[in-house]
């Protein structure tokens, strides 16, 4: 996940914002809580 992440920070995407992101990928359907807890973002960094 690391690599991934550094390579859409290098597309100009924010840590956290890469994190979702390459979390989304893999669950379309997935809540804002296991959505955090899969990305490891804090759940007050981004709104749903």
């Amino acid at each position: 996940m690391e690599n991934a992440v550094e390579q859409l920070q290098k597309l100009g995407l924010t840590e956290y914002e890469a994190k979702v992101y390459f979390s989304l990928v893999g669950n379309h359907f997935i809540s804002a809580t296991s959505l955090a807890k899969k990305s490891g973002v804090p759940r007050t960094k981004y709104s749903v």
